[in-house]
């Protein structure tokens, strides 16, 4: 190449390297002048203007955190505070450790009453930082033990662990059934107000006529119920049922309190005695053969203890001693063995999965059950049972809308009496609740599918119909499906069963949850209506009743 092509091409490289440095100088200055347009449109407050000049900037520089900073400043301005959070997650996803995006996204998940996800995000920044806590003035239960179930100190930081164990040690003390937290900045400095609003439970009942009119809530259903809550100020606590349906008659009773001065564990004796008639006409297998007014009278009295290893975790035993008798002629069959019978229950509940942004969380709990009738010869039986309950609300905050899955299964060896068996149906007594399977008929248990082994899987949702100053009603679809088998003995069920319908709840301020239910069997085709006092039995196990098999 002569002289004069090699001076044009050094021009020509001069000129591409001269090129590609203006190039680059005009995207390294892109997200400055998107910055400057940005805040000058938001001085002039032209949010719409100032948000795609940020959007701009955050697409030439998706790793500044300036851009969605400023964008989930924009949002939180217009009220929207569900697109602020979003570009605050942005941006912790650029830098977790950046301590106004943590402080920004906290003091939003608080503004919407999730003080759960706002103390995960203060906590990366050492915050909140109590000044004080505020109690409710006039509570009765007593300051010592008060003072033991807040694991959080009343002037210092606020750890997530800590409040969140502090809500596991106040809801095992049963004495304050709505409660909540709220953390408020001062005015002057960087610490917090904590105050603890709660309604307490004590006595007899609320004040004035619903203090007469609570025991007798059940009286539809042919009960009464009296109840006596943080007796002495000790959160001891008695919950009782009588029952005079000359099919299901009843009488029962559970005490229980803490056995120290921070609620973390908690022990309870309690009695139950049944004397129950049944038609098993529908759940044996023989049929019309089968025993159409079996007489059953049955006593149980037991002790039990519930600890909290932490937030997550916890652990109980239940150690009853039980007879059982047929007054009216021992029915053909191992199962049906009578006499006194030693049972004893351990579980674990641990909550597996909580994410606290979505507000989701998943729980499990397993249990093993052991026991034998002494005077027969059926032999020892071990119970093994799981469970799974995912719950879910969708809003930012309330519990419009909620759903709630709930997955349990056991499986049994040995000789299992007739009264432990798995009942698939609704009915007052049991926790298995198939809600298009009724669990009497004619007023006589012994309708719904029974056997040794189950699976059960629920699924519901609450929609807020209705919320005023005194009462709550929600309404939602419902879906069971489960199954029962019997190797064994004489029960088990036709196959999987489907049953779906409608429930609704009606929550009074100061009383309890009325549930009403209908369901369809979309096997056999049947319906139930049903009406029930909570979501299980009326009075169950203290610590094992309604979770597994009552």
């Amino acid at each position: 190449m002569d002289a004069g092509g090699r001076a044009g091409g050094g021009a020509v490289m001069r000129m591409i390297r001269v090129l590609l440095a203006a190039c680059a100088l005009a995207a390294a200055q892109a997200p400055e002048e998107h910055l400057r347009q940005g805040r000058e449109h938001v001085r002039e407050e032209r949010w719409e203007e100032a948000r795609a000049a940020y959007t701009a900037g955050a697409r030439a520089a998706p790793g500044d955190i300036r851009f969605p900073l400023h964008l989930a400043g924009i949002a939180f301005k217009l009220g929207d505070h569900r697109t602020a959070r979003g570009h605050l997650h942005a941006a912790l996803r650029i830098d977790e450790g950046n301590a106004y995006a943590n402080d920004f996204l906290a003091t939003l998940y608080a503004l919407d009453e999730n003080l759960d996800a706002a103390l995960k995000y203060w906590n990366r920044v050492e915050r909140p930082v109590a000044a004080s806590l505020r109690l409710p003035p006039g509570l009765r239960i007593r300051p010592t033990l008060l003072d033991g179930l807040f694991a959080f100190p009343p002037m210092g930081l606020i750890r997530r662990d800590d409040y969140l164990l502090t809500r596991a040690r106040l809801e095992q003390v049963g004495v304050f059934p709505r409660y909540r937290f709220q953390v408020t900045p001062q005015a002057e400095g960087e610490k917090f107000e904590v105050e603890f609003a709660a309604t307490e439970q004590a006595g007899w009942g609320p004040a004035g006529v619903a203090r007469y009119v609570l025991p007798l809530r059940g009286i539809f259903f042919q009960s009464v119920m009296p109840e006596y809550r943080n007796l002495g100020g000790r959160a001891v606590n008695l919950s009782s049922l009588a029952r005079w349906d000359r099919n299901k008659r009843r009488f029962g009773f559970v005490l229980s309190g803490p056995a120290g001065d921070d609620g973390s564990i908690r022990q309870a004796v309690y009695v139950d005695h049944r004397r129950e008639r049944w038609d098993l006409r529908r759940s044996h297998r023989s049929g019309d053969a089968a025993p159409a007014d079996l007489d059953l009278r049955q006593l149980a009295a037991g002790y039990g203890f519930r600890g909290i290893v932490s937030h997550r975790h916890a652990w109980w035993v239940e150690m009853e001693a039980s007879w059982r008798s047929w007054p009216g002629g021992v029915p053909e069959g191992a199962e049906f063995a009578g006499g006194f019978a030693p049972i004893v229950r351990i579980g674990l509940d641990s909550r597996l999965l909580d994410v606290p942004e979505r507000r989701f969380a998943v729980e499990t709990g397993m249990s093993v059950v052991t026991g034998k009738v002494m005077r027969s010869g059926l032999g020892a039986f071990v119970q093994t049972q799981g469970r799974m309950e995912g719950r879910w609300y969708p809003r930012a905050r309330g519990e419009d809308g909620a759903m709630r899955m709930l997955v349990r299964g056991g499986r049994t060896a040995g000789g299992l009496p007739f009264d432990q068996l798995h009942v698939l149906g609704i009915e007052r007594d049991t926790g298995l609740w198939m809600r298009g399977h009724a669990g009497t008929v004619d007023g006589r248990k012994g309708s719904a599918p029974m056997g040794r082994d189950s699976v059960l899987a629920t699924w519901e949702v609450d929609k807020v119909v209705h919320r005023g100053g005194f009462w709550t009603l929600t309404v939602g679809p419902l879906l069971d499906a489960g199954r029962v088998w019997d190797g064994r003995g004489g029960f088990g069920g036709p196959g999987w069963l489907m049953d779906a319908g409608v429930q609704g709840r009606v929550r009074l301020l100061s009383g309890p949850e009325v549930t009403l239910s209908w369901g369809r069997d979309l096997r056999g085709g049947g319906s139930v209506f049903y009406a029930a006092l909570g979501r299980g039995p009326m009075l169950g196990r203290p610590f094992s009743g309604g979770q597994f098999l009552d």
